[in-house]
């Protein structure tokens, strides 16, 4: 099998408040800080979506006042030993293990997951409250059924290899459950909740918090604050949210189109999650209820069950019939009287016949009854649909997807409407970004030199996206006490 080279961690830095120092004067910035790291150890083939979800849990779970910042490491060094360096000097674990046993590294007889256990467990054998959890799906739970589909598509093909797999992934299933730190989880949901509970409980896990527990966490790094999310989402945006304003501009000319459907392609790990969140912060969004970004769960991804979860995103009461489009359109008419309805759906390419499949089967339907109804009652809102696909939008044929002009009319919105396609990040977009965020010009000498590692000019100009988004998750940009 393949060695791979990723591995994801994350760094908390804790301090004192200032009133900590003696005889109540400010305690020096060496006594302040101590840094934190958690490693989180798992497969990525199957488990990407739920380390990210663990990730982003532990990060808005501000009662623990916990800021995890998620670190992909590349490295030409043997991933083996990188792997075995920064566990080494980890202050905590955790393990998100499923039914896919993962790439063996040369060499070696166990996966880089299994080698990650067992010097967690080495690191802190002789510990009475050792600081690692692991998580595993619940038995006949959604997460078991769910992970097992995605793991049968990176199991092997041919028997012998098959059954070895099973015998490496029993073994490794027996040694973890034999601990007393495994816990299971349902789903997404339940494990994310799970993992909240053991950021709260890293409060007694911190020798420092003893002193009547009055420590603070503050941003990665020493010296930086936190890029947020939303300004993750203006990367190289600046075309397509000019585009999605221009959109909802237009159609205010045109009070008998009932409903727009606006289609944005992106990577979910370069960034397409940040300008998702960043979209729904618009304020053209905000003359109903917040619009929430989802999808059905992935064995339900039908039309009937869309159809099902659009109606709840859009807070259809519990209890109250949806069982076809035409009700979801009715519904949908009469909550237009009073309000704006907006839904973010992710990953529409999960859906069997994707994007083409969604428009064909929900959206045209939907619509033509949203406009009938609106012909008989004028209606003073409008539905807002946000569409998110990571394929690419350049086959989509003319009668399901649109590119956005200015010369729209009223029957070009029955379609879905294209963002522009994401290209290549240029240095104009690094200094637009590096500006809107306040970026010092001095920082690591010139704003030149970050441009220089964003775009990988040392081994030529890559300004590939998602390896962009790689380099630039490692710099260090904003000093503490800039805005």
């Amino acid at each position: 099998m393949p060695e791979r080279a990723d591995y994801q961690s994350a760094t908390l830095i804790i301090r004192r408040p200032a009133s900590a120092g003696t005889g109540g004067e400010p305690a020096s910035e060496s006594q302040n800080i101590v840094v934190w790291k958690l490693f989180l150890s798992s497969t990525i083939g199957d488990l990407k979506e739920y380390r990210n979800a663990v990730k982003d849990a532990l990060y808005q779970y501000s009662q623990v006042a916990c800021f995890l910042s998620e670190t992909w490491l590349k490295t030409h060094q043997p991933a083996v030993q990188v792997c075995k360096d920064e566990i080494h000097v980890c202050a905590g674990y955790i393990g998100i293990f499923a039914y896919w046993y993962g790439s063996i590294p040369q060499g070696f007889s166990r996966s880089h997951t299994h080698l990650e256990y067992d010097w967690a467990l080495e690191k802190w054998q002789t510990a009475s409250k050792p600081p690692m959890m692991i998580f595993m799906p619940e038995p006949q739970s959604q997460a078991e059924r769910d992970l097992r589909e995605k793991a049968a598509q990176l199991i092997p093909t041919d028997q012998q290899q098959q059954a070895a797999h099973s015998e490496l992934l029993s073994k490794f299933h027996e040694e973890v459950t034999r601990v007393r730190m495994v816990q299971s989880f349902k789903d997404q949901e339940d494990l994310c909740k799970w993992a909240i509970t053991f950021g709260a409980q890293w409060n007694e896990l911190r020798p420092l918090s003893a002193a009547r527990g009055d420590l603070e966490l503050v941003e990665k790094n020493a010296g930086t604050r936190k890029i947020t999310d939303e300004q993750w989402g203006l990367l190289g945006r600046r075309q397509q949210l000019d585009t999605f304003d221009k959109i909802l501009n237009h159609i205010s000319l045109h009070p008998d189109v009932p409903a727009v459907a606006i289609l944005a392609h992106g990577n979910e790990d370069a960034g397409q999650r940040f300008f998702l969140k960043k979209l729904v912060r618009n304020r053209r969004l905000r003359d109903g209820q917040p619009p929430r970004i989802g999808r059905p769960q992935f064995e339900q991804y039908g039309i009937q069950a869309l159809v099902q979860w659009v109606g709840d995103s859009l807070g259809v009461p519990k209890g109250q019939e949806i069982g076809s489009i035409t009700d979801l359109a009715q519904w949908i008419h009469n909550q237009l009287q009073t309000q704006q309805l907006c839904f973010v759906l992710n990953q529409v390419s999960r859906l069997a016949g994707g994007v083409t499949a969604f428009y064909r089967d929900i959206w045209q339907p939907l619509y033509t009854n949203l406009h009938q109804l609106r012909e008989r009652q004028p209606a003073t809102h409008r539905l807002i649909a946000i569409l998110s696909d990571d394929k690419d939008a350049t086959d989509l044929p003319g009668t399901v997807a649109v590119d956005w002009n200015t010369a729209f009319t009223a029957g070009d919105f029955a379609y879905l409407v294209k963002l522009p396609v994401l290209g290549e990040i240029t240095t104009d977009d690094l200094l637009e970004w590096f500006e809107d965020l306040g970026v010092p010009e001095n920082i690591m000498g010139q704003r030149q030199a970050l441009v220089n590692v964003a775009l990988n000019r040392a081994a030529g100009v890559d300004g590939t996206f998602s390896r962009v988004f790689d380099r630039l998750n490692q710099i260090e940009l904003l000093p503490e006490g800039e805005d």
